[in-house]
């Protein structure tokens, strides 16, 4: 029996597929250069590529509100796509601006790995809820009707799967294992996405929280990288 999808996820899955990017491409951009060349091109890789994404997304909010006359290469483009509708209507797309911005402070200041964790949770934990519930999401969460407890399911799980790779590379400094870890930070990631709120807030909890997480309980070191 061939699985028919849902107009609805057939949408979301165009316009998550562009979300998931960091999330897989990050361990190779960032985690690949620290293991071959070092900690210090590793994390400069990471905080560079998240500094040219922030300042493209906001300047393309400056042109979405009038600021800039001409569009912004990629994230003009991106907006069109990923955009919710609210969105595409009050010609705003911040969601982007918030997500790298915060990762360029995780990347200046935590460990490489406890942030490529965080990366993978709201990247690929978050696609993977809204795809899943868009197509299976019967079951209501009770305190937020717009999301299913299916939904939140797939947020661990596919979230789980990324996160205890990562750690299994470079497990923790504590009595803890790194299969312990990723199924609590996995599952601090669900707990986050699902809580009542602004869609917008995701964008800054889910990331920052999960890898401050693990950060601490894995006592993984703190960098402070200068530019």
């Amino acid at each position: 029996m061939v699985l028919k999808l849902k107009d609805e996820t057939k949408r979301e899955i165009k316009r998550k597929s562009i979300h998931m990017i960091p999330g897989i491409l990050g361990p190779i951009v960032v985690l690949l250069p620290a293991y071959l060349f070092g900690d210090f091109v590793g994390r400069m890789s990471g905080v560079l590529i998240s500094l040219f994404f922030f300042l493209i997304y906001t300047l393309n909010e400056l042109y979405l509100r009038g600021i800039l006359k001409r569009p912004v290469p990629i994230a003009s483009s991106t907006f069109e796509v990923m955009a919710r509708q609210n969105e595409l209507e009050g010609r705003t797309f911040m969601g982007p601006v918030y997500f790298w911005g915060v990762l360029v402070i995780m990347f200046m200041f935590l460990d490489l790995h406890a942030a490529m964790a965080g990366v993978w949770i709201s990247a690929i934990g978050d696609a993977a809820a809204t795809i899943f519930g868009r197509q299976f999401g019967k079951t209501k969460i009770p305190y937020i009707k717009r999301k299913s407890v299916q939904g939140t399911l797939a947020f661990f799980l596919f979230s789980f799967v990324g996160v205890a790779l990562i750690l299994l590379a470079n497990p923790p400094s504590t009595p803890i294992s790194w299969l312990y870890l990723a199924i609590l930070a996995s599952l601090l990631g669900a707990f986050l996405e699902s809580l009542p709120g602004h869609y917008l807030l995701d964008e800054i909890t889910v990331p920052l929280i999960t890898t401050l997480f693990v950060q601490f309980i894995g006592r993984y070191n703190f960098s402070f990288l200068v530019i």
